[in-house]
């Protein structure tokens, strides 16, 4: 497995890749995409094009939170998203998915884990592995991509299921008040139902919305040359 970052010293950029042993020498003489394999690097051509558009695409909504995992044993690729919902109940909120995408048989639903400790009654913050209930996963089709999971994400924070929970700390009987005042408790890190959640209210110094992240101009720049 691979990561890939930038980091800033004393103003100047500089890459860094924390390569396994076998992949470091691969690595010298091939990119990401060729390492992949044709169908590998196709998908991962589409992730990266996708990420390039994301602020377009959710109109300041997403953003690629840092780092990009490509995995040529499992043929699986991860980005970590960063959501911000602009209305509804969790307007305010910075919430990180973790999306994993099969890069040898795009018909896979990826995997998707949010990171943080939510209160949302479609995900389940007990879960240690894939905790987000989207039907968008059961309906998955081959010509689907990151894209449709990052529309699906900001949907699911903008028009929650209370009617059919999958987190243990909501009553389907909850009413709309009672589920709003949660909410919003939970995002001060406030406790709620017995249990406190991750603070996940924006600061004010937050980037701007028009401006394409650091980390994803980073990667586009790292992963996708002008002549890809």
């Amino acid at each position: 497995m691979f990561y890939i970052r930038r980091y800033f010293h004393s103003g100047i950029s500089s890459v860094r890749f924390d390569l396994n042993p076998i992949l470091s020498q691969i690595f010298k003489y091939s990119t990401p995409l060729k390492m992949l394999g044709f169908e590998g690097g196709r998908l991962l051509h589409h992730i990266c094009r996708c990420l390039e558009n994301l602020d377009r695409l959710t109109d300041g909504q997403a953003e690629l939170d840092g780092e990009l995992e490509a995995d040529r044993g499992d043929g699986c690729a991860a980005v970590r998203l960063a959501v911000r919902p602009k209305s509804g109940p969790y307007t305010g909120g910075r919430f990180i998915f973790k999306v994993k995408l099969s890069l040898s048989n795009p018909r896979n639903a990826p995997e998707i884990k949010c990171l943080n400790k939510i209160y949302h009654p479609n995900i389940d913050p007990t879960d240690d592995d894939t905790n987000v209930c989207l039907s968008l996963i059961e309906e998955w089709q081959p010509n689907f991509g990151l894209d449709d999971v990052v529309q699906g994400l900001l949907y699911l924070l903008h028009n929650p299921n209370l009617a059919d929970p999958l987190s243990p700390y909501f009553d389907p009987d909850m009413d709309e008040a009672e589920f709003q005042s949660n909410v919003q408790r939970s995002l001060l890190g406030q406790q709620v139902e017995g249990c406190f959640f991750d603070a996940s209210v924006m600061q004010s110094d937050d980037q701007p919305r028009g401006k394409r992240s650091r980390p994803t101009e980073d990667l586009l720049q790292t992963l996708m040359p002008d002549n890809v």
